[in-house]
């Protein structure tokens, strides 16, 4: 078969930003555009039934570099996060930039493009090195993610980091769209910790990198976030919402099955448990007022279960934008997304 320009996707290497991320890459694959999906070498040994996705998804492989963590470490363990994060920017980085260089001799086909994980902001620096075409993925809610963006502005305000005897009922003030709701118990975990505690230095720099990259895909229905999204839509050139990742219905969906399917049940049921937190993506709306600017993970799982497809503008639009050589845009920033439900 022959090769074409490449495209690689690289996610955040734990299972819930990992199953996304892959379900985008076959839906590209689709659309007949090579993509390589690099993933961590502990992830890697867990994927199932790569010889049937090979088989489904005949321009999609695989690369596979080590995380830094040793073997027996709980990768998928939600306290070890920073951990996680800190040994991806100290040994996933550099190693990412190798095989990205490496790559294109081997085979001599250039990258020309990496969707990135908006947690995996390790490749933004020398992808303009490279000139290599950038977007940033968001694998959970938008209203999460905007938090994200307001996250520098609220540190220069003083309002993060909370103090330890803060009242956690406090409004956060500030973050367009959410005045009155967001409480200081709404907010991650690492906002209780000093701004020189590593963890919370961490997350601030992955949150620079992500709003230095112009093009963002989010995991999200348009039609439940639409006040959040247009508040990011100027910080980004193009904003890609995706909608479902579930298409049951179509053959694309079948084959897309698949990607749900590579983790082995043993691995879901030997994870290790732990409660649900309390912050942007868990928190439940407390008035109809709130409802499109907080999505409960587990309302919108069952709705990405229903038959409601792709959104096929913004994965069109995507795909051409895929295609196209990079290049810097002076037009105002665009919004992929339909107006209603089909």
């Amino acid at each position: 078969m022959p090769m074409e320009e490449n495209r690689f996707c690289q996610s955040f290497p734990t299972q819930g930003h990992i199953k996304p991320l892959l379900s985008i890459a076959g839906l590209l694959c689709e659309a007949s555009l090579h993509i390589t999906f690099v993933n961590s070498d502990h992830n890697h040994q867990c994927l199932t039934n790569l010889q049937v996705l090979s088989t489904n998804f005949p321009t999609l492989q695989f690369e596979s570099i080590p995380d830094g963590l040793p073997i027996d470490h709980p990768h998928d363990n939600i306290r070890f996060v920073p951990k996680l994060l800190y040994s991806i920017m100290k040994v996933m980085k550099q190693l990412f930039r190798e095989l990205l260089v490496d790559y294109s001799k081997r085979f001599e086909l250039p990258v020309t493009c990496i969707i990135l994980d908006m947690f995996v902001s390790i490749s933004v620096d020398f992808a303009k090195e490279l000139e290599i075409h950038m977007f940033a993925f968001c694998s959970f809610s938008a209203a999460f993610l905007w938090f994200y963006c307001c996250l520098l502005k609220l540190i220069e305000e003083g309002q993060v980091p909370i103090q330890a005897k803060e009242d956690m009922d406090r409004i956060v003030i500030g973050v367009l769209g959410m005045e009155g709701l967001l409480r200081c118990r709404d907010l991650p975990s690492f906002c209780r910790q000093p701004c020189f505690n590593p963890a919370f230095k961490l997350f601030i720099d992955d949150t620079e990198g992500m709003l230095a990259v112009s093009r963002l895909i989010v995991n999200t229905f348009n039609d439940i976030e639409a006040q959040v999204l247009s508040h990011m839509a100027p910080l980004f050139s193009n904003v890609y919402t995706i909608r479902s990742l579930s298409l049951a219905s179509t053959s694309v969906g079948e084959k897309n099955q698949k990607l749900s399917e590579i983790f082995p049940v043993a691995a879901v049921l030997l994870a290790p448990p732990f409660p649900r937190p309390s912050g942007l993506g868990f928190t439940k709306g407390r008035n109809k007022s709130e409802a499109g600017l907080f999505v409960h993970p587990w309302d919108a799982f069952k709705l990405a279960l229903c038959d409601l497809g792709l959104n096929p503008e913004a994965l069109a639009a995507l795909v051409k934008e895929l295609r196209r050589e990079p290049q810097h845009s002076s037009s105002p920033p665009t919004y992929a997304a339909p107006s209603s439900l089909p």
